[in-house]
């Protein structure tokens, strides 16, 4: 019973490992968040929207399965290279039926989309031999804005201040818990010669830094009364106060990234209270 017991135990933690690192896990977030902000300035979440936002995420963070190079350390990365063919192949079929669901969406959405695809894009594929993601210090704030931009603007498009005060304070949210996961790559980067916040100003500096963030999303959310996700913010804070550079791999890519989730359910939550 015991042996039937532990080989249930690693079969699900290899099925959790998988969506994790082949990216499910963070287009779940991505969905959650949409739901959350939709819920938020009062819209009924759009079922096009919704499969565009699970679609662009899974595609976009998948990019770089055409990047991977065989000899990466990373846990996530190694399992990516051992199944990027499957991989390739669900790939591209995603990206046939996201063009399905973009057609179903209006002129005015789609151009707003642009740009963010075009970020999303070239954040992975360079572009003059370079991209985005390789420019110093750039590559926390770009993700942030396409996080905050894709959850707070394209479901609605109204630019009002209160929208503004939202977007503002997820944005914060967003860096702040994007900034642990240069502590993670902080040797990587270092031997690739590319600048992170993390390498300019260290360790604890990064954690103060997200901290701060998390504190000025805070004072935005709660300003606009949204309290429950104001104070959501204190559990991401002690979740980024853990964050170190030999920490596993799970700890980023499956805690950190689960502060979006668990932000997204006690807001939706009080939303419905």
């Amino acid at each position: 019973m015991k042996t039937l017991f532990r080989l249930f135990v690693k079969r699900m933690s290899n099925i959790m490992k998988g969506l994790v690192y082949a990216n499910v896990f963070i287009t779940i977030a991505a969905v959650a968040s949409y739901c959350l902000f939709s819920q938020l300035q009062q819209r009924i979440s759009n079922t096009n929207e919704l499969c565009v936002v699970f679609l662009g995420t899974f595609l976009s963070y998948n990019l770089c399965i055409f990047t991977l190079q065989p000899d990466s350390k990373s846990p996530k990365f190694q399992f990516l290279w051992h199944y990027q063919l499957p991989l390739k192949v669900i790939w591209w079929f995603a990206a046939i039926i996201l063009v399905y669901f973009l057609n179903q969406l209006p002129t005015y959405q789609l151009l707003y989309l642009l740009h963010l695809s075009g970020i999303a894009f070239f954040y992975t594929i360079p572009l003059h031999q370079k991209a985005l993601r390789n420019i110093p210090y750039l590559k926390i704030f770009l993700v942030a804005y396409v996080w905050a931009s894709v959850t707070v603007f394209f479901p609605s498009l109204q630019f009002s201040i209160n929208n503004w005060i939202l977007f503002f304070g997820q944005f914060l949210f967003v860096t702040a818990i994007t900034l642990p996961f240069d502590l993670r790559d902080i040797h990587t980067d270092q031997a690739q010669g590319l600048r992170t916040i993390a390498q300019g100003i260290g360790t604890r500096p990064t954690i103060y830094m997200a901290l701060a963030c998390l504190l000025g999303a805070t004072i935005c959310f709660g300003y606009l009364g949204y309290w429950v996700v104001a104070l959501h913010n204190f559990w991401a804070m002690c979740v980024v106060l853990g964050a170190k550079p030999q920490r596993h791999e799970l700890y980023f890519t499956g805690l950190i990234d689960s502060l979006l989730i668990s932000q997204s359910i006690v807001g939706l939550l009080a939303v419905e209270l």
